[in-house]
C-alpha cells in the first residue's frame, strides 16, 4: 500500500510539474559566435548575447572577435615543432615556439578553437 501511495504521489508531481511546464536551465544552453579566424563560445550562468563575427557576451564580459582573431594569427605564424626529428633542432624549435606563444599574450575569454 505505501508503494501504491508512494508511487501516486510522485506521479501526482510530475503531472503538475509537465502542466506547469518549466523553462531549461541556462546552463544548458551554449552562445557561439564565429569569428574570421576564432570561434567564441561560453555556457552562461545568466545572461548570453552573441553578435556574428563581432562579439560575444557572457555573464558581462565581452570578447571582440578582433581581440580573438588577432590571438590566434599570432599563434598560427608560431613554428610548428611536431614533426622535427633531430633533439638538437627540435630542442630549438621547441624554445623558439615558446617565445613566440607567449609574445602572443594570455587568451582572450571565450575563445573555443582557431
Amino acid at each position: 500500500m505505501r508503494r501504491l501511495f508512494t508511487l501516486s504521489a510522485l506521479l501526482a508531481v510530475l503531472a503538475v510539474a509537465l502542466f506547469i511546464g518549466s523553462p531549461p536551465p541556462l546552463f544548458a544552453t551554449t552562445c557561439t559566435t564565429t569569428c574570421s579566424v576564432a570561434t567564441l563560445s561560453c555556457t552562461p550562468v545568466s545572461s548570453c548575447t552573441s553578435v556574428p563575427a563581432s562579439s560575444i557576451t557572457c555573464d558581462g564580459s565581452t570578447t571582440a572577435c578582433s581581440t580573438a582573431d588577432a590571438w590566434c594569427a599570432c599563434r598560427a605564424q608560431c613554428p610548428d615543432c611536431a614533426f622535427c626529428s633531430d633533439p638538437f633542432e627540435c630542442r630549438m624549435c621547441n624554445r623558439e615556439r615558446t617565445q613566440c606563444l607567449d609574445e602572443c599574450g594570455t587568451k582572450p575569454a571565450f575563445v573555443s578553437h582557431c
